[in-house]
């Protein structure tokens, strides 16, 4: 699956290690590292499928679902994410 990463395309696939940034939308989650466990699709009766996806945080002892909405705040564990470095490529 491809994510959005500050402007960049990154694969990520099932098994991966990841980073949400400072800007995640959800408190619970900013800064905090977890593990990729794939996607979770809802097949609604009416018809309408909707794109979820499951991760194991860290420290965490039950996976948390969340919406594609979320996908484009998902990094590689490894790139710099202080808020100041992140505040520089938002602003640049």
């Amino acid at each position: 699956m491809k994510i959005n990463n500050n402007g960049e395309k990154m694969e990520i696939k099932v098994g991966e290690l990841f980073r949400f940034s400072w800007f995640a939308g959800s408190r619970t989650l900013r800064g905090r590292e977890g593990l990729y466990m794939g996607e979770d699709f809802i097949h609604r009766d009416d018809g309408v499928t909707v794109e979820n996806h499951r991760v194991l945080m860290i420290g965490d002892e039950e996976e948390t679902i969340i919406d594609r909405g979320l996908l484009k705040y998902m990094e590689s564990p490894s790139e710099d994410t202080s808020v100041t470095q992140q505040r520089m490529k938002l602003f640049s």
